[in-house]
């Protein structure tokens, strides 16, 4: 909770102006996954819908089936190497 408190007043990362916003708090590491896993999804879903040209549904249609995929893996640590593998 203190940490929640103390991301409101922050205004810059780096050189870089950022506006913070808790869409979250978890007790373990694990359930915040979950629910990051969980409201990704739902993003996806929202992009896929406003997508206006058939290159843009082919690319957010893969991103919605790659996220399918993550949800049926039973090992978090799978899925962390995964993730992480996709920001290198």
């Amino acid at each position: 909770l203190m940490i929640q408190s103390t991301l409101t007043f922050m205004t810059k990362v780096k050189d870089c102006e950022v506006m913070l916003h808790t869409i979250h708090i978890g007790g373990t590491l694990k359930s915040c996954q979950k629910f990051l896993i969980r409201y990704h999804q739902k993003q996806l879903a929202t992009s896929l819908k406003q997508c206006k040209t058939k290159e843009e549904k082919t690319v957010v249609g893969k991103a919605v089936k790659r996220s399918d995929a993550i949800v049926k893996a039973s090992n978090l640590k799978k899925l962390e190497l995964n993730i992480l593998s996709d920001v290198t």
